[in-house]
Parts: structure tokens; C-alpha cells; sequence
């Protein structure tokens, strides 16, 4: 084991890390021909703020899954880019619920 390598404890015994990356990208895609460029799973039609939406709902990742049939790395991929980006997607969700919320008070 190299200085600075993690142990991680395991019961009684250690067992040494290795390190493991990944492209969270690789699930997530984004494109301005679809949902005016807001990130969502690829191959699926359900955006990054529908899931994080969700969760602040209460829905924990599973019941996402299930709800918008997703595998549940699908869900911790779009959660990890939604905690990362958390400003501008809360942003736009705002902008949205307001437009929505005018749109609906002038028809009235």
C-alpha cells in the first residue's frame, strides 16, 4: 500500500480502497433541442429537475426509480448534478412556477 492510500475498516480485518471513477455524465445528457437544454437521463425523457423536484418532495431515490422507471444510479447521477448545480436549477424552477403562476392569474 502507497503512503496516502485509504484503508477502509471492515469488521475485524482492513481492506484497502481502490479507486473507482466515474463519468456521471455518461447517464446525464443535455442537448437545447430538448426541454430547452436542461439536463436529463439520457435515453429517457425525465429531466434533472423533475427528479430533484421529486426528492424535495420527500420521494426517496428508490421511489423515484420505480416512479419514472429509472435505474437507481440514473437517479444519484441526476441528484449528484442537481446538488452540484443547486442555484441555477432552484433558479429556474422558481422561473418556471412564476411564468406558470402569471400565465394562470391573467387567463383568470
Amino acid at each position: 500500500m502507497a503512503d496516502g492510500d485509504t484503508v477502509l475498516s471492515c469488521g475485524s480485518g482492513k481492506l484497502d480502497s481502490m479507486a473507482v471513477t466515474f463519468d456521471i455524465g455518461s447517464l446525464l445528457d443535455s442537448d437545447p433541442a430538448y426541454w430547452e437544454g436542461r439536463p436529463f437521463v439520457r435515453g429517457k425523457r425525465v429531466t434533472v429537475q423533475r427528479i430533484a423536484i421529486a426528492h424535495a418532495r420527500g420521494e426517496s431515490a428508490s421511489q423515484i426509480a420505480d416512479d419514472y422507471d429509472l435505474e437507481l444510479a440514473e437517479v444519484h447521477a441526476a441528484l449528484t448534478y442537481y446538488f452540484v448545480n443547486k442555484d441555477q436549477i432552484d433558479a429556474d424552477v422558481a422561473a418556471y412556477d412564476a411564468e406558470t403562476e402569471r400565465i394562470a392569474t391573467a387567463k383568470s
